[in-house]
């Protein structure tokens, strides 16, 4: 698979602006949870795009950085205590998988959706 870094690294980080944005809003609108989620989703599109425009190899390398980190956040049952923090971690761990499976859409799903268990 071609992939252009620099297009995809201008994608996430225009994902990243609007989710920051987003959360913003939801935050001022007294949402913070929502706010969190979406905060944490631009956090991850962030720092994926400054991994791959700091990549000088193999984007498929940066694809195995962001699939760990996926796998080093993610929630496999969400608990019935300190379910917010598990769900922003869920929300990263599936945003930095995303951005992972674009690069390399072969690697394996580390962190499956909840309504599909």
């Amino acid at each position: 698979m071609i992939v252009n870094d620099e297009t995809v690294a201008d994608q996430w980080e225009a994902w990243a602006r609007h989710a920051t944005a987003l959360a913003r809003r939801l935050e001022d609108a007294g949402d913070s949870f929502d706010a969190s989620l979406k905060a944490a989703r631009a956090d991850a599109y962030r720092s994926a795009a400054e991994q791959l425009r700091g990549n000088t190899g193999d984007p498929g390398s940066v694809a195995g950085v962001l699939m760990r980190c996926a796998a080093q956040t993610q929630v496999r049952t969400p608990p019935l205590i300190g379910f917010d923090q598990a769900a922003v971690n869920y929300t990263r761990a599936r945003t930095w998988q995303r951005c992972a499976r674009e690069l390399d859409p072969t690697l394996d799903e580390v962190q499956p959706r909840w309504s599909e268990r």
